[in-house]
């Protein structure tokens, strides 16, 4: 997990190396004759930096102790008797989505399953597939909750909400329906699941990896989490600071309408982000958040 002391820490490291690198390059090696009085000059300059260094990372352990409490005294209770589920792309962190898990519980909740999409999902070769297994998922799934004008992966994507999740608070018990499409989806490599799931959810977690790279993935990706946020009590779709998945996301309506979007969730800043965004779902309110969030940094309330 990427924090701010990070950043202060790397930066200073930097200046330092440069100020030895031109100590050595101007100074000592190229003027012999000069030497005492240049280098203590670099001395009293490597001593300033070095007070800059421990400055620095003093103030960047305050902030971190602070974001801590106020995530703390800002989350607590916020996903009280709420289940999560965590949907990965591909790439995803796994230090990530543990850290975020961490958040999740911090703050009362629960987490019931833990799932991937594949690469071939998002491949847009692979819709044939996808439009096929769809309609018979539909077909050998009680109640499978999928409207019938749906396209090809909103369809899937309520497929998926079917069997993951659930709007009733606090979650419902994995019957057979969820089972038969979960079986379906992971005999096909689309969809899977790192263990057999407690429950279905009521909220979705969205984590997103590397940047997509096959052309139409994007869409995709837009469709399923479309597809996926009806059925839930809330869809909150997460990324690092830089994601140009999230990013183009963000740009579609139909997507930014349904579901709420936070960037930045490296950071300790961002996790407390996410998890405010999973308890403004809940009470049905969606929004983009983090450092380049339309709507603030943190939902408000």
């Amino acid at each position: 997990m990427i924090t701010f002391r990070y950043h202060v820490v790397s930066l200073v490291a930097v200046l330092v190396a440069l100020a030895v690198g031109v100590a050595l390059g101007g100074g000592p090696l190229s003027e012999i004759g000069r030497g005492s009085e240049k280098a203590s000059s670099v001395e009293k300059d490597n001593a300033r930096l070095s007070d800059d260094l421990e400055e620095a990372e003093l103030v960047a352990g305050f902030q971190d102790q602070v974001t801590d409490s106020l995530a703390a005294s800002r989350t607590n209770g916020a996903l009280k008797n709420q289940t999560v589920s965590v949907v990965t792309t591909p790439g995803a962190d796994p230090k990530l989505v543990s850290a975020l898990a961490d958040r999740v519980k911090a703050s009362g909740g629960a987490m019931t399953g833990n799932y991937a999409i594949s690469t071939k999902l998002l491949a847009s070769d692979d819709s044939s597939l996808v439009d096929n297994l769809g309609a018979q998922l539909v077909e050998t799934t009680k109640d499978s909750g999928v409207d019938d004008a749906a396209t090809t992966y909103v369809r899937m994507g309520q497929l998926i909400s079917r069997a993951i999740s659930t709007s009733s608070n606090g979650g419902e018990a994995v019957d057979k329906g969820a089972r038969n499409i979960l079986s379906g989806l992971k005999a096909a490599e689309l969809f899977s699941s790192s263990a057999a799931p407690s429950k279905r959810s009521n909220l979705v977690l969205v984590v997103l990896g590397d940047d997509l790279e096959d052309e139409g993935a994007e869409k995709i990706l837009g469709s399923l989490v479309t597809g996926v946020a009806p059925g839930s009590n809330g869809v909150v779709v997460a990324a690092d600071t830089d994601s140009a998945t999230l990013a183009a996301l963000r740009e579609h309506d139909d997507v930014t309408n349904v579901v709420s979007t936070v960037d930045s969730v490296q950071s300790r800043a961002g996790q407390l982000a996410a998890v405010s965004a999973l308890g403004a779902e809940r009470r049905g309110e969606s929004g983009s958040y983090g450092a380049h969030g339309n709507d603030g940094a943190i939902p408000r309330g």
